[in-house]
């Protein structure tokens, strides 16, 4: 018998960048200001399941498609945390990818660029509740998304 986590790391850098006499030199450091950098580190207990932890990777389009169809997740089941990051642009602008809770009715969560990524924890949703798409054709995304049940 196994028991399935997973482990979310989080560090945010507020960055100031110094602008010298010489324009060519741009030195960065952490936000004078804030002086903080806040981290995180949280496992997440997905119980003795291995099918509680679902991995996909997908091209978003611009018609919302529902989580479940891009991790292969159970559909019915609730989603404890979704996990999504862009890879890397399948079209010609910025990549960005809009997030669905209700069905599809409205997209209120939103990432843009390469690299970027978001992690959000529900209280009780359904994974099939959960939609996914790109705001126009040329900002598909390449994105791999992991949700945990």
């Amino acid at each position: 018998m196994s028991n399935f986590y997973v482990d979310w790391v989080v560090s945010v850098v507020p960055i100031e960048e110094l602008i010298a006499a010489d324009t060519t030199t741009k030195p960065r450091i952490v936000h004078s200001t804030i002086d903080k950098i806040p981290t995180s580190k949280y496992e997440e207990d997905c119980a003795d399941s291995a099918t509680n932890i679902n991995y996909g990777t997908y091209t978003t389009t611009t018609s919302g498609v529902a989580l479940s169809t891009i991790t292969s997740g159970y559909g019915g089941a609730g989603c404890q945390s979704l996990y999504i990051k862009i890879i890397s642009a399948a079209s010609s602008a910025t990549p960005n990818v809009m997030v669905s809770i209700d069905a599809g009715s409205n997209y209120d969560i939103f990432i843009e660029g390469v690299g970027n990524w978001l992690k959000i924890g529900f209280a009780a949703i359904t994974i099939g509740a959960i939609y996914i798409k790109s705001l126009s054709a040329t900002t598909i995304a390449n994105i791999e998304a992991m949700d945990t049940i």
